[in-house]
């Protein structure tokens, strides 16, 4: 679209008059009129011309211009030529630009986020240069790019054949977040490989931390009197589940129930781990994952006297994020001190 002007300057080096001198170009739009004579050693600057730039000549990187001066000599008719070739550098840079869009899609049919839900990525690729730039791709060294080579894109055109699907794992959600860099080559008309963008997608991946924590009754020891009362033992089974999407540390539990001797209600074993996809140890519990303690509790005479024993237990963890949650047992899990 630009244009390129060109001036002539035509002159007789001869001897003799030249008449009817005129000015031609094949690829530029000439403007003059003929000369009508041009004496020995006189000049003449009338003839101008003008071109229109094109895409082809910018990835040339040049446009080579040839015009030819014509002329009669005294005796005969265009016997008199000459021409002039002008080359003009066209200097250009080529330049690719990519913007990724990330959805987070509900996949594997649970409510809220949890692994196998996938992230897709929509990409816009643009051509910013003035040079057409050819064999466009989109990689992406983590997620699964569908798409096809871009042929050629010319200067601001743009291009959003290529997608690609990132499927979250539980790492991922336990971080928060999930960054993503995707990366656009091509070759510009001069080399290979030679023009690259790339943009950098953050999905935000909100964690949902929950426990569940039951107690009941396994059994109970008698003493040995032969009979259920004071000094017998009630074993509690409690079984904490990670019912959230992240992973859970610093599990504890808490009991408010004394002993006859005054002392709190303490474990006896475990953590016991359950999990379909692993076991864990220490304080932390997976997705997923269930954890079973038992504690111990003798009964006094005034349990026997009231009629009973109730008790709840406080399972309490933390978030990746520092999110403190916790979860109390149902007061329901009762044991008849008279039976």
């Amino acid at each position: 679209g630009d244009t390129i002007s060109y001036a002539f300057t035509v002159t007789n080096n001869g001897i003799l008059t030249v008449a009817n001198v005129e000015v031609t170009d094949p690829t530029a739009t000439v403007s003059g009129s003929t000369i009508g004579s041009l004496a020995p050693g006189a000049s003449s600057t009338s003839y101008t011309a003008t071109y229109t730039v094109t895409q082809t000549d910018i990835d040339n990187g040049n446009i080579d211009n040839t015009a030819t001066a014509t002329g009669d000599s005294p005796s005969g008719t265009d016997d008199v030529t000459t021409t002039d070739t002008e080359s003009t550098t066209l200097s250009g840079s080529a330049s690719l630009s990519l913007t990724k869009t990330a959805t987070l899609n509900d996949d594997d049919g649970t409510p809220g986020l949890s692994v196998g839900d996938t992230i897709s990525y929509a990409f816009t690729v643009t051509n910013n240069g003035i040079l057409t730039v050819t064999n466009v791709e989109v990689t992406d060294p983590t997620a699964t790019v569908s798409g096809s080579i871009i042929a050629s894109l010319a200067p601001g055109q743009n291009d959003t054949s290529y997608t690609a699907s990132y499927t979250v794992t539980q790492a991922n959600i336990d971080s928060g977040s999930f960054e993503n860099t995707a990366t656009v080559s091509g070759s510009s008309p001069g080399g290979t490989n030679d023009v690259t963008g790339s943009d950098t997608e953050s999905t935000n991946l909100p964690e949902s931390p929950a426990i569940d924590v039951v107690k009941t009754v396994s059994s109970i020891t008698d003493n040995g009197d032969g009979s259920t009362g004071a000094g017998d033992a009630i074993n509690y089974q409690i079984a904490v589940i990670n019912t959230g999407n992240v992973s859970l540390s610093n599990l504890a539990l808490a009991d408010t129930l004394k002993n006859a001797n005054g002392t709190v209600l303490g474990l006896t074993a475990g953590p016991t781990f359950s999990s379909a996809t692993g076991s864990s140890t220490g304080n932390t519990l997976a997705v997923g994952e269930s954890a079973t303690f038992v504690a111990t509790y003798l009964m006094s005479q005034s349990d026997v006297d009231s009629g009973g024993v109730s008790n709840s237990v406080v399972a309490s963890a933390t978030s990746p994020h520092n999110t403190s949650i916790s979860d109390t047992s149902d007061d329901g899990d009762d044991t008849d001190g008279n039976t």
